[in-house]
């Protein structure tokens, strides 16, 4: 193995370890500021449930208005 071979595979390696350590950073990013499926499942139940209650007056408010004139 010649000295360029050598040089170029020391760049490799460090470039290697450059992304090992910015994926380790972008992992442990994601566990502090990102919430899992499993942990938004209940806010994702109420907001649905409240959306529906909401849709569901506005349809009865229009049908009365329709129906009792």
């Amino acid at each position: 193995m010649d000295q360029n071979d050598r040089v170029l595979l020391a760049r490799i390696d460090e470039r290697t370890q450059a992304l090992q350590r910015e994926v380790h950073a972008i992992a442990e990013h994601l566990k502090e500021d990102y919430v899992t499926a499993a942990e938004f499942v209940p806010i994702k139940k109420i907001v649905y449930g409240l959306v529906g209650l909401v849709l569901t007056a506005v349809t009865l408010a229009v049908l009365g208005l329709l129906f009792l004139k």
